[in-house]
């Protein structure tokens, strides 16, 4: 992986387009692997939104067509109010885990993609967005980190995604579901 490498300030403004016919002054001069990096991190959060999809419409029994139209975020807050359909306290300990993780990877895919990436200079990668409420009490929000911290992060929601391989067969069948009326 290549650090991020200073351009001339003219290239800065350039409306030249780059290799894929985006101007230069859209997005800045960022590296290919800052790019690949990037469209990792927004294909993972793609791949674990369907994982949290998949679990949440087994958990409850649904079809595969129910519950699409839900974000990750508002289908892991589903599941967390239906654990309790769960038999068992270690599954749901386990899923519980596996919702949190997978939360904050979506926060932190978030923090990546919905940022603009300025001009970059060093080592150091800055990205910024508004924030999406208007209480935040923050004008903007500020990304910081480095490509080592990037591809850090991608490994994490790597060891995320696959943790729903240990988790789903909980919910795989409808065993796991508590009988209507059982106690909880």
């Amino acid at each position: 992986m290549s650090e991020v490498t200073p351009k001339p300030i003219s290239h800065f403004w350039s409306t030249e387009p780059d290799e894929f016919g985006v101007p230069l002054n859209f997005l800045g001069p960022q590296s290919e692997d800052f790019y690949g990096a990037i469209g990792r991190i927004a294909l993972l959060g793609a791949l674990l939104e369907y994982r949290v999809l998949v679990l949440y419409q087994a958990l409850v029994g649904a079809r595969q067509d129910e519950h699409t139209q839900l974000s990750a975020t508002q289908l892991i807050a589903c599941a967390r109010r239906d654990m309790p359909r769960l038999r068992d306290d270690d599954q749901r300990s386990g899923i519980g885990k596996f919702l949190d993780d997978a939360e904050a990877v979506a926060r932190r895919r978030n923090d990546y993609v919905h940022s603009l990436w300025p001009v970059q200079t060093g080592a150091r990668l800055f990205g910024w967005r508004p924030p999406r409420s208007k209480d935040s009490g923050e004008s903007v929000l500020v990304v910081e980190t480095t490509m080592a911290d990037v591809l850090h992060d991608i490994e994490w929601f790597v060891t995320v995604i696959k943790s729903w391989d240990r988790v789903f067969p909980y919910v795989s069948g409808r065993a796991h579901l508590r009988a209507q009326g059982a106690d909880s």
